[in-house]
């Protein structure tokens, strides 16, 4: 279960980092532009997660994201990062959750070649006495790939560190 959910959080991690690859701008061959977005405050995330269910919920957040990508303009170089974390609540079938959580990812790629990496760390407590803690860390990496969303792409993805230090759902 805790796997689907890093899988999940890998590939939709991956699809936002190739999103801040942005288009030719204003800068000058040879010269990087650097772009930082800040975020605070209360928010919902309509794709978070039920750690004992895998059932997607919307998770109320009161908490911090911070972006940042360089690139050159004329080129298809970039490096992009981001963190996020906060208090998180929701409630799936009369329960209801409350705890923090930290993701963090960075993602580098160039005309052929690129890799990405993410953390993701919960701790969770649920009004039912269930408990959710744990910390993963995973990588994706691409060799000659012209088009990372060409669908025959061939991508390397590890999953390590993966440390559940408490999973204790209630039936």
């Amino acid at each position: 279960m805790i796997r689907a959910i890093s899988i999940a959080a890998l590939l939709a991690g991956a699809a936002c980092l190739l999103a801040f690859a942005p288009p030719a701008g204003a800068g000058g061959p040879g010269h990087t532009v650097s772009i930082s977005t800040h975020q605070h405050g209360v928010f919902d995330d309509p794709e978070g997660f039920n750690p004992c269910t895998n059932d997607t919920v919307v998770w109320h957040v009161d908490g911090n994201a911070v972006e940042h990508v360089t690139f050159f303009p004329g080129g298809d170089e970039f490096w992009a990062t981001f963190t996020e974390t906060g208090t998180v609540s929701f409630s799936e079938a009369g329960v209801d959750w409350s705890g923090h959580f930290t993701e963090w990812g960075n993602d580098n790629q160039n005309e052929t070649n690129g890799n990405a990496t993410f953390t993701s760390t919960i701790n969770f407590t649920a009004s039912d006495g269930t408990i959710a803690q744990g910390h993963d860390t995973s990588h994706v990496l691409w060799n000659g790939v012209q088009d990372p969303n060409d669908p025959n792409a061939i991508f390397k993805l590890a999953f390590d560190k993966l440390n559940i230090r408490e999973l204790s759902c209630a039936s």
